[in-house]
């Protein structure tokens, strides 16, 4: 009884969207084998890299039932190269571009696929280092300075921004740890320059298959069944 509880447990997941560009070598994309992030994970797919995300970039795009739907007012890169997972996922990215600028992410159908609670990684980044910015999700405000144009080193530096006080760190992702809830909105606000968002990954608990569901409750009748005798 014990193994079978044990053999349905929930075990951790993740899920990726990579914003792709159409500008040289960030046409690249990740398949089934690609591993990426700062926790290191398969799972990912790409946007088509449309020259503008509003108008010529497909969207919504659905990875394993969660859907992505994203704006920004163009898609550029950051000539990071294409020889890592890490490489494609910080080279692409949906662009707040000039004094108007502004880029979103909207996720929906994340209590479909996990249990309980979940992070969100959220990576952003320019084509030029040190200009500032922030990005808004539930519950905070994560300022940052650029800090992903790389030029393609290995193993890519992941450089995390914590700072709520406007005093703009480098950094090229943000961690929103603990959500709950279907659906979850990230806002780039446009600071000094252009900046915009990488992509976005989802970690947490999956839901278990309804036969693993079943497997528990038959266990639970079991025990109890057990002890009335």
């Amino acid at each position: 009884i014990v193994s079978l509880g044990a053999a349905a447990s929930l075990s951790a997941a993740s899920i990726g969207f990579s914003f792709n560009s159409d500008r040289d070598n960030a046409t690249a994309v990740m398949n089934s084998t690609t591993v990426a992030g700062v926790v290191p994970s398969t799972g990912w797919v790409n946007t088509d890299g449309g020259g503008d995300a509003t108008a010529g970039a497909s969207g919504p795009l659905v990875n394993n039932g969660v859907t992505v739907d994203w704006s920004s007012n163009g898609t550029w890169n950051t000539n990071n190269g294409a020889v890592t997972g890490d490489d494609i996922l910080m080279n692409g990215y949906v662009d707040a571009i000039n004094a108007d600028g502004a880029a979103q992410i909207n996720l929906t159908g994340l209590s479909s696929l996990f249990a309980g609670s979940y992070d969100v990684y959220v990576y952003f980044g320019s084509d030029g280092n040190w200009r500032t910015g922030a990005v808004a999700g539930p519950g905070a405000t994560f300022d940052f300075s650029t800090f992903s144009n790389q030029g393609g080193a290995s193993p890519f530096p992941f450089v995390q921004t914590t700072s709520t006080d406007g005093s703009n760190p480098q950094a090229n992702y943000a961690v929103f740890a603990g959500l709950t809830g279907d659906g979850q909105t990230f806002d780039l606000i446009r600071g000094n320059s252009n900046s915009g968002f990488h992509g976005v990954q989802i970690v947490g608990d999956l839901i278990p298959e309804p036969s693993s569901s079943l497997l528990i409750a038959l266990g639970g009748l079991l025990v109890m069944r057990r002890r009335r005798r």
